[in-house]
């Protein structure tokens, strides 16, 4: 079977467009979305259309949860940096009420086929914890039954092996070794944030047992320029050309 994994879309058309493409272009079974639909982007009436209709499993990421009227104590609004809580302010204004409900109704972790899909962390989903190392990895490569867990919500695409440690890449096939447990971080595809600007999504096939980071460019030009023109941040819309 292959799986399209894609996560922390952040409402940005441009780069979706784009990886649904590509991912369509690749051929896949089933496509599995780890959330954050909503956020720093503007474009969230396509993006929430775009995965409902296209995605097998949609899961719950924290600015969903935050725009939904869901959110945690641990991952309120109030943690968010400003650029972030101004955006979620927004989208919490345009948002209507039934994308509102389709967010609140999103599961936090799904499980199938020993793989384990969640959008921060396999330990407490709802208290958005961040893997983006060796050492935030570890601290949960032994809470989860499953042999593979994907995560986003670092926005830094990595594998992270029980035994071998971390295996950062931004680009390219790795094997997966079948003895050995990961969590595997697929990246962005709205707001990459490795230093690359290219969306970023996965092709898992779990015949060759492969994943193959998948880069793919897109008008970023375009995406910026809503942001700024929607009077959100001028900071959101320039780190997309920077990938970080």
């Amino acid at each position: 079977m292959r799986l399209a994994v894609v996560s922390d879309i952040h409402a940005n058309r441009e780069a979706l467009e784009a990886v649904l493409e590509s991912i369509s272009d690749a051929g896949f079974d089933k496509v599995v979305s780890l959330g954050d639909l909503v956020g720093y982007g503007v474009d969230f009436d396509y993006c929430i259309a775009a995965v409902s209709e296209r995605a097998d499993v949609s899961l719950m990421g924290n600015h969903d949860a935050a725009a939904a009227g869901t959110d945690s104590p641990a991952g309120s609004m109030r943690q968010m940096n400003p650029h972030a809580r101004k955006s979620a302010e927004w989208t919490i204004k345009n948002l209507s009420v039934e994308q509102k409900n389709y967010l609140s109704n999103l599961e936090m972790s799904h499980s199938e086929d020993g793989l384990l899909f969640v959008h921060s962390a396999p330990t407490s989903p709802g208290e958005w914890d961040y893997i983006s190392d060796w050492t935030s990895a570890a601290v949960h490569l032994g809470s989860f039954a499953e042999h593979l867990c994907f995560v986003g919500h670092s926005h830094i695409p990595g594998i992270y092996f029980e035994d071998e440690g971390c295996r950062h890449t931004g680009e390219g096939e790795v094997k997966l070794p079948s003895e050995q447990r990961a969590i595997i971080n697929v990246g962005s595809v709205g707001q990459p944030r490795d230093g690359d600007p290219r969306a970023c999504h996965i092709i898992l096939d779990t015949v060759k047992e492969t994943v193959e980071f998948i880069r793919v460019s897109y008008d970023i030009q375009k995406a910026a320029e809503k942001i700024s023109m929607a009077g959100i941040s001028e900071f959101l819309a320039r780190r997309l050309f920077l990938g970080i």
